[in-house]
């Protein structure tokens, strides 16, 4: 399963456009975001290209590939599936790289 893990957009369209054309070319079968998708923070200042509202309808193509982090590492303790939830959280550390796309 190939999956892609992406976190900290904080409203940067910009940003999440390039990651969303890599999703695009790589088709990974999942797409797990770990937080901070429009909220830039109260001590931070606003990114480049910075506009929520138009994050939301660019990531609504993506909801079919969407998973929760948090319901699947709970679904495989649920139905007791220790083994694949190891796999599962080591295979998110590994792919868990840290891409800047901002130029």
């Amino acid at each position: 399963m190939k999956l892609m893990i992406i976190s900290d957009i904080h409203g940067s369209y910009n940003d999440l456009e390039k990651v969303m054309h890599y999703f695009d070319e790589e088709q990974p079968d999942r797409l797990i975001i770990l937080g901070d998708i429009l909220y830039h923070g109260p001590r931070n200042d606003l990114p480049e290209g910075y506009a929520p509202k138009k994050c939301i309808p660019l990531l609504n193509k993506y909801k079919d590939y969407m998973r929760n982090i948090y319901k699947e590492i709970k679904l495989l303790q649920e139905n007791g599936e220790q083994k694949e939830l190891i796999k599962f959280i080591n295979l998110a550390i590994i792919k868990a790289i840290h891409l800047n796309f901002s130029e």
